[in-house]
């Protein structure tokens, strides 16, 4: 087996290209280049023969795939004679081929050269505290980190440059500044800064175009809240939150759950988003809790739900067919029971304890009804609710009894919200909402008689009570 030379052509022209690496170069070795769309190869390729493999982005599906291929042709003819390999910039800089390359059991030698990155700091006159590299082709807004700088290389159109600053601009202030720089080094180089607020189409973007979007003041991120969080908790922090514990906290969560709900149901955006907020730090304060206790981190948390989720999504990640959301519920507990070592169907009853009752009752009824045990017509679990309601008057003599009876009448009726395609939970919700609406019209109705609803008789407030329902 050969040797494979990878050598890395710099950000610029030729004159980058070092003594170790021209060496090499002018030796009778065959090379190959990843790509023909670079100043070396402009030079090069007019006193040395060489294989570009450009070809594998029109041939492969996805720019995974193109590495892949590149890989195995440079294996392949490097099993009887060394060969030398070309790449952009930094060998170590965005370079999936030498990543693969690197992990194959093969006689290696890279030589390094100037990074994309260093080459636009420079040209802008620059210092970062710290950046991050990505390529166009892969952004996305979740692997933004505004506590660093962001440089994406590979802009290669108009297009992608517009979809990516136009993405950037949904999550970052709009006073935030970019530099766009193209053909950083060359006699053709063109640099174009602002803010985001004021980017137009001044660059038409080539393959040696990198955007560094850099890092936003005064903007918080989630790492942001954790070190709020240790703060909080730490010795110059609040002596209420170094106090709390997960069980002094229970109530909060669940109030702060309940918050959320309530933001969906009143359909209000603005409120939603503070309520996701406080609800966000109640689990990030428990993860502080527990880092302290030892037992676990919000990286261990993180790392955890995502695990879960790919685990329990093979028919997204992996290769299992799902087409319809009975299929993939069904699929989904089949994992999840088997992980917790569920060998009884009880056992799956009994998982949600900790839920409020009436949801809680909800998904046992639900799970029952998916292994066939449940109603066939409404009039049955109507006689159902009546024969309950009959038992609780039989057994209002009877305390025992009447607890008894009167939680037999609640599940009846929350099966029967099941059976009818109704949560109980939002329905009795919906109807303590409307008790305190029209409680409200009764003392607006009350004040405007002059009269204080808190020292009327019974009579009195049963005729506000009737007046309200007209209204």
């Amino acid at each position: 087996m050969g040797k494979i030379i990878v050598i890395g052509m710099g950000s610029s022209d030729f004159t980058q290209i070092n003594g170790q690496a021209l060496e090499i170069i002018n030796s009778n070795n065959k090379i190959y280049s990843r790509t023909e769309r670079h100043e070396v190869i402009n030079v090069l390729k007019e006193i040395k023969e060489i294989v570009f493999l450009d070809k594998y982005y029109d041939s492969a599906d996805t720019i995974e795939k193109v590495d892949e291929k590149i890989v195995e042709e440079l294996l392949k003819e490097s099993i009887n004679e060394d060969i030398v390999y070309l790449v952009p910039g930094s060998p170590f800089v965005l370079e999936k081929s030498v990543e693969l390359l690197i992990k194959k059991d093969i006689e290696l030698e890279i030589i390094n050269n100037q990074s994309f990155a260093d080459l636009v700091f420079s040209r802008i006159n620059y210092v970062t505290d710290g950046y991050r590299t990505i390529s166009g082709k892969d952004y996305n807004n979740f692997k933004v980190d505004f506590s660093i700088d962001l440089l994406i290389q590979e802009v290669d159109n108009e297009f992608l440059l517009d979809e990516i600053i136009l993405n950037i601009s949904e999550i970052y202030p709009m006073e935030t500044k970019f530099s766009i720089i193209k053909d950083g080094g060359l006699k053709t180089e063109e640099i174009y800064q602002d803010s985001l607020s004021n980017y137009s189409r001044r660059i038409k973007p080539n393959h040696q175009t990198t955007l560094l979007i850099h890092r936003p003041d005064g903007l918080y991120d989630f790492s942001s809240l954790v070190e709020i969080s240790d703060f909080l908790r730490g010795p110059d922090g609040c002596p209420w939150d170094i106090e709390q514990t997960h069980a002094s906290m229970r109530q909060d969560l669940l109030e702060e759950a309940y918050e959320v709900v309530e933001a969906i149901n009143e359909e209000d955006p603005e409120g939603l988003l503070e309520e996701l907020g406080d609800l966000l730090f109640q689990v990030v304060m428990h993860s502080q809790v527990a880092k302290e206790n030892g037992d676990f981190n919000i990286i261990n948390v993180i790392n955890g739900i995502s695990k879960k989720l790919i685990l329990r999504h093979p028919h997204v990640f992996g290769d299992l067919n799902l087409d319809k959301s009975a299929k993939v519920l069904q699929n989904w507990d089949s994992i999840k029971y088997s992980q917790r070592n569920f060998n009884t169907f009880w056992e799956r009853l009994n998982d949600s304890r900790g839920l409020p009752s009436t949801i809680r009752a909800y998904k046992i009824i639900d799970k029952v009804t998916r292994i066939g045990f449940d109603w066939n017509e409404t009039g049955e679990i109507l006689g159902k609710v009546k024969e309950e309601y009959d038992e609780v008057i039989e057994a209002l003599e009877d305390p025992k009894a009447l607890r008894e009876e009167l939680g037999d009448l609640l599940f009846t009726v929350a099966n029967l919200c099941h059976h009818l395609g109704y949560e109980p939970e939002l329905l009795l919700t919906e109807a303590c909402d409307k008790f305190v609406n029209r409680f409200k019209t009764m003392e607006e109705t009350a004040q405007e008689e002059c009269l204080d609803i808190q020292a009327l008789d019974k009579s009195e407030l049963e005729r506000l009570w009737q007046a309200s329902k007209l209204q």
